[in-house]
């Protein structure tokens, strides 16, 4: 700009909305609402998820929690349910599941089937919520041939790993990222950790009671704002002391089972994974590094109480709560 004055009026307009619209107002979270917020000493990676997605979806869904009129939607009481009856599997069973192994894991698959009363098509009758419960574990059975099949025959020797649950005497203290003012707390569970029977490695995997998703792709972590897994596997790299080759997202229904996320190539975490995937050592730690510097930024807006809209990314199906936010 040829004059200060020129300067100053080309970043005006640049920041100036389209269309002549009035700029939208500031929207920031007064200090006495900030004094009530939960999520600003430790924050779960879940919550840095939502609050990367759309800032008002974070205050509702995980500050305001309002009590649901509906029954707890079916999606969640499913993945739930098969969280559980997996932990209870894995703990049972003791061991890698492998072609060897899987006898064995399927039979205990149908104990635990039997004796978990499902939490699944609430408002349904018994006989309903059993049928239910088995087409769960058709879809599981399916699971853990795929993985005696493709697996790389590391035990799971954490599942449901917490860590940062300061009130919980078996949870682990919470993941440290940044320093002085940015430093940031972060807290979470891991649903399994398998580990190297030579020691020193290990591969994170989060359970996802659906089909794989485009967002779960490494190489989409940072556009789709999706945080948790590389969270999980710097967590497990500094309060386990391991070195984590991959953090993969498993599906447990759809067509493709293969895990989605980013490992080491060259690694031996299984034969089936999708080469995209793939990431050599700079790359692998340059995916730690960036969702490490993205929480950091995101924990340092949240703190700060801003709650700018974001109704494009609320969810797939756009503002979800169009109510609170009269954003469209």
């Amino acid at each position: 700009a040829p004059t200060a004055r020129e300067l100053a009026r080309t970043r005006a307009s640049a920041a100036a909305p389209s269309a002549g619209d009035p700029p939208e107002p500031e929207r920031v979270l007064s200090a006495t609402a900030l004094a009530h917020v939960r999520h600003t000493e430790v924050l779960s990676a879940g919550a840095l998820e939502a609050y990367a997605d759309c800032p008002v979806k974070w205050l509702v869904e995980r500050e305001l929690r309002p009590d649901r009129f509906e029954p707890e939607p079916e999606a969640i009481a499913r993945g739930s349910y098969m969280h559980d009856v997996l932990e209870q599997l894995l703990a049972r069973l003791g061991r890698a599941v492998t072609p060897e192994s899987l006898p064995e894991a399927l039979r205990i698959l149908e104990d635990v089937v039997a004796e978990l009363s499902p939490r699944i098509a609430p408002g349904r009758t018994e006989r309903l919520r059993r049928a239910a419960a088995k087409t769960i574990a058709a879809d599981l059975r399916r699971y853990l041939e795929h993985e005696a099949a493709t697996g790389c025959g590391w035990d799971p020797q954490r599942l449901e790993l917490r860590f940062g649950f300061q009130d919980e005497q078996a949870s682990l203290p919470a993941l440290e990222l940044g320093e002085g003012p940015e430093r940031v707390a972060v807290r979470g569970a891991i649903d399994r950790v398998d580990i190297d029977p030579a020691g020193g490695r290990a591969v994170v995997r989060d359970y996802k009671s659906g089909r794989a998703r485009p967002d779960q792709q490494g190489g989409r972590w940072s556009r789709d704002r999706r945080l948790q897994v590389a969270l999980y596997m710097l967590a497990v790299r500094g309060l386990l002391g391991l070195e984590p080759i991959a953090g993969l997202y498993q599906p447990l229904g759809g067509g493709d089972l293969r895990a989605r996320g980013v490992f080491l190539e060259g690694a031996p975490v299984g034969g089936e994974l999708v080469a995209n995937d793939a990431r050599d050592p700079e790359g692998l730690a340059a995916e730690l590094e960036d969702a490490s510097a993205r929480a950091i930024a995101l924990a340092a807006r949240l703190r700060a109480g801003e709650l700018t809209p974001c109704p494009v990314t609320c969810s797939r199906d756009g503002c979800r709560y169009p109510g609170i936010c009269r954003v469209t």
